[in-house]
């Protein structure tokens, strides 16, 4: 009989004991994966890395240095490390583009106050308290809450106090990076039903406009090349970066990089305009959280809900999101009307958007996880990538079906089933190979990631190529686990 040895010569002759080993064995079970997380956003001058520079950041300390205390990225580094400190997060920052402008918003003071009290402002979902005092002007007033924004870390945002047309006083508020995200920015007066303003005190607020030019998501990807991040975080959803997104992750689903990931963003505005968002797009690869008249700036939303999936699927790719929290996001208000209604999700989830509810403590939660892929090539309904989770079981499966080929057959020859051959040779052939594989696909089915084995054991094909006999071409037809999204009862009673 002949063995084969990966190291041990056939012509050694003196006295030796000589013994390798051999791991094509050791990996039985499945492939723990350690799924990365990229985050991308602008940065401010006083971050210490230089924009378009890949950095693993470990804490929000690291992002505050890095990037900038104030900036897009490191408010979103904030969020999304609140959300999930656990999974590796990675950074790469851009700057503001050069033709770039900066949104601002305004409050502005009509009238002073007859009660001294709190103003309770909210400047992206960040509470700004402004203590009030009968004895102070319209000025004073607009100092104060000038002051009191610029004095919290990680804003985001300047404020700067002036007198304004016909005696009054006027704040404003711009964003600290120039683009269209700015626009999304919240400022409000009163969010819960106990807030209350001062007796006499009137004011006027301008919402934020004027952001236009967001930075090139191209720059990253030139930056992170075929780097594997499972989950791509961005504040943005203009049409040139969305399919920046697409175009890139699409490079890296393919057979040649086998890097795929999912992009998460967020977007601002009622059903009708997010709808039109939606319908805009048809990307497997990112998904688009909706939200309406919501204190917290889409970029939040984005940072937290990738965050958030990025940890549990990384857990199990089949299980599905809903009813997970948002943490740190808040909804609209609860006397608002702004909150969606089923008949608002069910029209967002038929347009490419994955929207949200609430519990009664008025928490976020995620409803069905969506990508924006709604038609195939033909513009036909197609939902065959419709859920997060499909995409993410798929990516699972090429992983753990490449760890275990990889190392089972590392260096094997290949021969037609039925070749005579010693035991401990090293040939595969395929009854072999789809033997093995059929054994493997059986711990999916136990870990609840396919089901049906049967059927994948009768339609697997595993054959040598006809014009490259070095290559062993194979069909695997897995039968997905799906979701309990949707539950139906019929209670036909009896009286």
């Amino acid at each position: 009989m002949s063995m084969s040895f990966e190291l041990i010569p056939v012509n050694i002759r003196p006295n030796v004991n000589l013994a390798e080993f051999d791991n094509s064995n050791a990996l039985g079970g499945r492939a723990g994966i350690n799924e990365k997380i990229l985050m991308v956003g602008q940065k401010t001058s006083s971050g210490t890395v230089a924009a378009e520079t890949l950095k693993q950041v470990y804490s929000t300390d690291l992002g505050d240095g890095f990037f900038g205390e104030d900036s897009q990225l490191a408010q979103m580094i904030r969020y999304g490390k609140a959300a999930n400190p656990y999974s590796d997060m990675y950074a790469v920052a851009l700057d503001d583009a050069g033709a770039a402008t900066a949104a601002e918003g305004a409050i502005t003071v009509s009238a002073v106050c007859s009660q001294n009290g709190t103003l309770p402002l909210y400047v992206d979902g960040r509470s700004v308290p402004v203590q009030l005092t009968t004895t102070m002007s319209g000025m004073q007033i607009a100092s104060a809450i000038a002051e009191a924004i610029n004095e919290l870390d990680h804003m985001n945002v300047t404020a700067v106090a002036s007198a304004a047309a016909s005696g009054l006083a006027k704040v404003a508020v711009s964003a600290a990076n120039a683009g269209l995200c700015g626009n999304d920015k919240d400022l409000r007066i009163c969010y819960y039903a106990t807030d209350k303003v001062p007796t006499g005190f009137s004011y006027s607020l301008t919402a934020f406009a004027g952001g236009a030019t967001n930075p090139d998501l191209d720059d990253v990807w030139a930056v992170t090349g075929d780097e594997h991040f499972h989950h791509v975080i961005s504040p943005y959803t203009d049409s040139a970066n969305t399919t920046s997104i697409n175009t890139e992750l699409e490079r890296k689903w393919g057979p040649l990089v086998q890097a795929e990931g999912r992009a998460y963003a967020a977007a601002r505005g009622t059903v009708s305009a997010l709808t039109s968002v939606g319908a805009a797009l048809n990307s497997k690869h990112l998904s688009i959280l909706g939200a309406h008249d919501s204190p917290s700036n889409p970029t939040q939303w984005a940072a937290v809900y990738g965050a958030i999936a990025g940890y549990h699927l990384n857990i199990d790719p089949a299980r599905p999101l809903q009813t997970l929290v948002l943490p740190g996001i808040m909804p609209a208000s609860a006397d608002s009307g702004n909150r969606f209604t089923i008949g608002n999700r069910n029209t967002l989830l038929w347009n490419g958007i994955t929207p949200y509810y609430t519990d009664q403590m008025g928490q976020v939660m995620l409803d069905r996880t969506i990508t924006t892929y709604q038609t195939n090539a033909h513009s036909v309904i197609d939902p065959s990538y419709l859920d997060v989770n499909t995409h993410a079981t798929l990516g699972y499966i090429r992983y753990q079906v490449r760890y275990w080929v990889t190392n089972a057959f590392p260096r094997h020859k290949l021969a037609d089933d039925g070749a005579n051959f010693d035991p401990g040779q090293y040939v595969a052939t395929p009854g072999a190979v789809k033997g093995f594989l059929i054994r493997k696909f059986r711990l999916l089915e136990r870990a609840g990631i396919v089901e049906n084995l049967d059927q994948f054991k009768e339609d697997i094909i595993v054959e040598r190529n006809d014009t490259d006999k070095n290559r062993l071409d194979i069909l695997l037809p897995p039968d997905l686990v799906n979701q309990l999204v949707v539950q139906a009862y019929k209670i036909q009673y009896i009286l």
